[in-house]
């Protein structure tokens, strides 16, 4: 008796796009999400041939016998207990009962018990090639992820919204639950966020820089996989991620390179213009705005820490800047008593001059201008400088912003300050990227009796030179009042850390009688520990510059300054460091590289256009 089944013919619900996509339709009318998106007719063709259904439970019954031969294949290699092997096969055999998420927790668990001392980046061929293909894209158990995510979205994202809170909890919920939902791309970016958490924990132990590692080096597994393929909202925020989670690494190379591939991702979508975005939803139209912007950002930062052009021209935005008054809160810092700043407006609009910045200083086209237009050029920057300062409240200024900003969020203030001190100084040619300027203050120190530097030194100082060492002491008790072993931070700063040594340390020598004289001297001596440090872990040629102009300077400015009354009680600002080292070797070093080398980099002119 002939047992088979009749023929039948199985009518899918995706429409075509959808379909050849693998994403899943909705079958609105006229035209579904996706189509939408896409910006695609929406059609459907009917199947071709008729299918003959399959008995899928034994199908499943023999994935799992399968699966259950590699796990204990996995156990003898690792020398696991018997027991293990039972509860693991009890666990398996009941599978298609449980939740999927037990799969994940039993083979992360398996490939971390393999060898507690050993980082997954050195994991051997053989071990990588024992894991199958479906089982290789691992997370952590569902119950250790939610907090580490859930903490990253109350600190992170809320200032720069790289995700939807709402969107990457159902990805997620979705990825433990079923199979199905198990993408390269929902992998990798659960995977980003649990990498850009443990960045922003000021992780200390091993076993956290080891995760952050694992994280990374599975995002990069996939990363070409998800960069190649059809340009989506997903891959985009991946590739941002990781650019964060490199932006505070000692090299900014890395940064600079995902960037550029963030910006034509950018390009690919059409981010840059509103009519992209005519045909979507509300909230999916203000995610795509925010991605952009936090794009930008990221774009005009790593150009100028490398003295690169920025990838996109201002010239080619046709997008609104992020709103005043946000629906959902999100870029807003709140204050401890209730104050409201806009920070990722803010922080737009100091990106923007960032790129001005590099364009009327740094570029090839503004070393060829004559010295009256790079004169005008240079007091037209001051004056944005200014106005961007003046739009900020008072409770959010450098000075006040570390008992008013949360603990959280006081790493981003320290940055935005500093940014804007570094740009100040570099409107005056007396940054960190401008070393002629230390060089001819150290020549004067040699030049001068430690009686007659200060004299001396008058004619060296820059314009608004008091303002500028009072931008330098606010930034740096900023700073000292972060949260300890912020590596990421100390990276992202270096530039305006170093430039506010500078200040400080010549203003010693130039004035002898100022009255933070005192604070000025130990923040040096403090300023000059982290340097230390800093080379020690980057060996590089400019840093140990910087390191001798300034000892040699504060060595001077020790036998100009007079001595503290003995009776005064003095207490520094902070800046020391703690037990733990926040600059340990290989911690936070995610490729090997020289912070300070940026004479590979080419330059190309750029243009000067209104926003």
């Amino acid at each position: 008796m002939d047992t088979t089944k009749p023929k039948r013919v199985r009518r899918r619900k995706a429409c075509d796009l959808c379909y050849h996509k693998k994403i899943k339709c909705d079958a609105a009318q006229p035209r579904c999400s996706g189509c939408k998106l896409y910006n695609s007719d929406c059609t459907y063709t009917g199947p071709t041939r008729a299918t003959v259904s399959k008995p899928n439970h034994v199908k499943k019954i023999e994935m799992l016998e399968a699966r259950l031969a590699q796990l204990e294949a996995q156990g003898k290699q690792s020398h696991a207990s018997p027991e293990l092997f039972r509860s693991s096969g009890a666990e398996l055999s009941s599978a298609s009962q449980t939740d999927h998420s037990s799969e994940g927790e039993q083979v992360w668990a398996l490939r971390a018990g393999s060898d507690s001392t050993e980082s997954p980046s050195s994991s051997t061929d053989q071990e990588r090639m024992s894991l199958p293909r479906s089982n290789a894209r691992t997370l952590p158990p569902l119950r250790m992820v939610l907090p580490v995510v859930e903490e990253y979205f109350e600190s992170s994202n809320r200032l720069l919204p790289l995700f939807d809170h709402e969107t990457f909890m159902k990805m997620l919920r979705g990825w433990y639950t079923y199979s199905a939902y198990r993408r390269p791309d929902a992998w990798a970016a659960i995977n980003v966020v649990l990498a850009l958490a443990r960045r922003d924990s000021y992780a200390s132990s091993p076993e956290e820089t080891q995760s952050m590692q694992r994280y990374i080096n599975n995002v990069q597994s996939v990363l070409n996989e998800i960069v190649i393929g059809e340009p989506t909202l997903l891959a985009l925020q991946i590739v941002l991620g990781m650019v964060l989670v490199f932006h505070g690494s000692s090299d900014p190379r890395p940064a600079a390179i995902m960037v550029a591939t963030a910006m034509r991702l950018v390009h690919g979508l059409s981010l840059h213009t509103k009519p992209a975005a005519e045909d979507l939803e509300p909230s999916e139209e203000l995610q795509r705005n925010r991605v952009f912007w936090i794009a930008y950002i990221l774009d005009r930062d790593c150009a100028m820490r490398t003295r690169q052009p920025p990838i996109h021209q201002d010239s080619e935005i046709d997008v609104d800047l992020p709103s005043t008054s946000p629906p959902d809160n999100m870029g807003l810092v709140l204050g401890v008593s209730g104050q409201v700043f806009n920070y990722l407006r803010t922080r737009v609009q100091l990106a923007y001059i960032q790129g001005k910045v590099f364009a009327m200083i740094y570029s090839v086209r503004a070393a060829k201008l004559p010295e009256h237009e790079r004169l005008q050029n240079t007091l037209r920057l001051r004056e944005m400088l200014d106005d961007w300062e003046r739009s900020i409240p008072a409770d959010f200024l450098p000075q006040c912003a570390a008992s008013v900003v949360p603990a959280q969020h006081l790493r981003y203030m320290a940055l935005l300050h500093y940014t804007h001190l570094q740009l100040a100084a570099a409107t005056h040619y007396a940054d960190s990227h401008h070393l002629e300027w230390l060089g001819e203050a150290l020549s004067c120190s040699k030049r001068q009796a430690p009686g007659v530097v200060a004299e001396a030194f008058a004619a060296q100082l820059p314009d608004s030179w008091g303002k500028l060492v009072e931008a330098a002491r606010t930034c740096m008790r900023l700073y000292a009042a972060t949260p300890e072993n912020d590596s990421a931070l100390t990276w992202l700063v270096a530039c305006g850390y170093l430039t506010s040594i500078m200040f400080i340390t010549v203003n010693n020598l130039a004035q002898p009688d100022d009255p933070c004289r005192q604070t000025d001297q130990s923040n040096v001596e403090s300023a000059l520990l982290l340097l230390e440090r800093l080379i020690k872990a980057t060996d590089d040629a400019r840093l140990k510059k910087i390191h001798g102009a300034c000892k040699e300077m504060n060595d001077k400015a020790k036998l100009v300054t007079p001595p503290p009354d003995s009776g005064a009680l003095f207490d520094p600002p902070g800046l020391e460091f703690g037990d733990e080292d926040p600059l340990d070797d290989g911690r936070w070093d995610l490729m090997d590289a020289s912070f300070w080398d940026t004479n590979n980099f080419g330059t190309m002119s750029g243009n000067v256009t209104t926003f």
